[in-house]
């Protein structure tokens, strides 16, 4: 557990260190970053390091549920590596960072209750998985949802960049609307039906307490409504995008 800790410790001041020093530095040079207000700057080296985050954490969480996991024989309460658990910890620490930076600079950097409960309940997930040693496979499965996260950074950057209704913004929102229904939705079914065939395993019921049980069927059943939630704003958006240029083609 301690040396998790230490992951999560250098991850939290890693990702800090992106946020808050590395991407304004890099960023400054760039004509389009140098036009933003300051909130705006603040929120674009949030997200690029945000980027860095998900393509680390999606590619790790992919390898690890569709091959790792695959050659460990036993009960998917106890599925574990070293990988998967790093990568638990590695995730736990930038959304603690993140979490840190919202509350502090919320309204600048477009901050929301959702966003805040989203981080928090991940948070407390990871927290479960790593103090007790299970629960690791569903965790990393859970992590699969940041495959979105890049490209709804990128559409964030081209929108701020003054290139909303370029070909390229569009072609990054069918990205995004696709990877966000994959990773986040399409998943539940499968994932659900994975939590059904654990929990009624004698061994799930002799090694899990009540009150852990509820808590990570919580934490997981609130993350599902947040990423509906998103899904459907998200596709309201797209209808509306459409509804315009279709309008201005007119």
């Amino acid at each position: 557990m301690m040396d998790y800790f230490k992951t999560t410790c250098f991850s939290f001041s890693f990702f800090l260190f992106l946020q808050k020093v590395l991407f304004p530095k890099l960023s400054s040079k760039l004509p389009a970053y140098q036009q933003l207000s300051r909130s705006n700057k603040v929120e674009w080296s949030v997200r690029c390091a945000s980027s860095i985050h998900a393509v680390q954490v999606t590619i790790t969480a992919i390898y690890f549920i569709f091959v790792e996991a695959h050659t460990i024989d036993t009960n998917l309460l106890w599925v574990d590596s070293p990988i998967a658990r790093f990568n638990i910890a590695w995730s736990c620490g930038f959304m603690i960072s993140d979490l840190l930076l919202m509350c502090i600079y919320y309204e600048k950097i477009g901050g929301s209750p959702v966003f805040v409960a989203h981080h928090f309940v991940t948070i407390i997930g990871a927290i479960i998985c790593l103090s007790n040693g299970y629960l690791i496979y569903h965790a990393n499965y859970r992590i699969i949802s940041e495959m979105s996260t890049t490209f709804v950074n990128i559409r964030w950057l081209l929108a701020v960049s003054k290139m909303k209704y370029t070909r390229r913004y569009f072609n990054n929102g069918v990205i995004m609307t696709s990877t966000f229904f994959l990773s986040r939705i399409l998943l539940i079914p499968f994932f659900w039906k994975s939590v059904y065939h654990m929990v009624n395993s004698d061994i799930y019921i002799e090694s899990m307490g009540r009150m852990i049980h509820y808590s990570w069927i919580g934490v997981c059943v609130v993350l599902d409504f947040i990423n509906v939630f998103w899904m459907n704003r998200m596709l309201r958006a797209a209808f509306a995008f459409l509804l315009v240029k279709k309008e201005s083609s007119e």
